[in-house]
């Protein structure tokens, strides 16, 4: 009898200290958002607030522009940038640089690129950043010039949140792209 009172003993303690470890293991995040998941690559090498500087970014620069589709693809025509999902494609690692590349996708489908922009131009995909700084070092293109960078103080490039880029996250809250308007809330640009 008393062997089973300590086993049974011992099954409760490991329990509670199982779910204990459960408790502190979750993630806290604000009333009503949800938990951020990143792709496996970025979570092993902690480049997750590398991996959301450039995602904001890239949302920011091209946040109230309107995408425009080839005639042969079954799209509605006239979303912007903010409403669109924007999916992580490849994480670089070249000596002293790191790259993220993202693309943005219409109707979680059609991936939007010079293939299938009515009017290709220079669409930045991603930004790099030398290793162990978050400045950003240069922009990241699929067209013939891969690495660029604007400068000038009105540059969406140098600068991305320019006042017309808060009007419209504030006009447009409730078509924004769910991670956009969550990022948007958390940096206060939204209550």
């Amino acid at each position: 009898m008393k062997y089973i009172a300590t086993i049974l003993f011992t099954i409760i303690l490991c329990s509670c200290n199982l779910q204990q470890n459960e408790e502190k293991n979750r993630i806290q995040t604000p009333k009503g958002s949800v938990a951020r998941k990143y792709p496996p690559i970025i979570d092993s090498l902690g480049f997750q607030a590398l991996y959301d500087k450039t995602k904001w970014t890239l949302y920011c620069i091209y946040s109230d522009d309107t995408c425009l589709v080839k005639n042969n693809f079954p799209v509605t025509e006239g979303k912007t940038f903010g409403s669109l999902d924007l999916k992580f494609e490849e994480l670089r690692q070249q000596n002293d640089t790191i790259e993220f590349s993202f693309c943005f996708y219409i109707n979680d489908t059609l991936r939007y690129d010079i293939t299938t922009m009515k009017n290709p131009k220079r669409l930045a995909t991603g930004i790099g950043y030398r290793k162990g700084n978050d400045s950003i070092l240069f922009y990241i293109s699929e067209t013939t010039m891969r690495y660029f960078w604007e400068k000038g103080l009105n540059s969406r490039y140098a600068n991305p949140l320019q006042p017309e880029v808060i009007a419209y996250i504030r006009k447009n809250k409730e078509s924004l792209n769910p991670w956009f308007k969550e990022e948007a809330t958390r940096k206060g640009f939204l209550h």
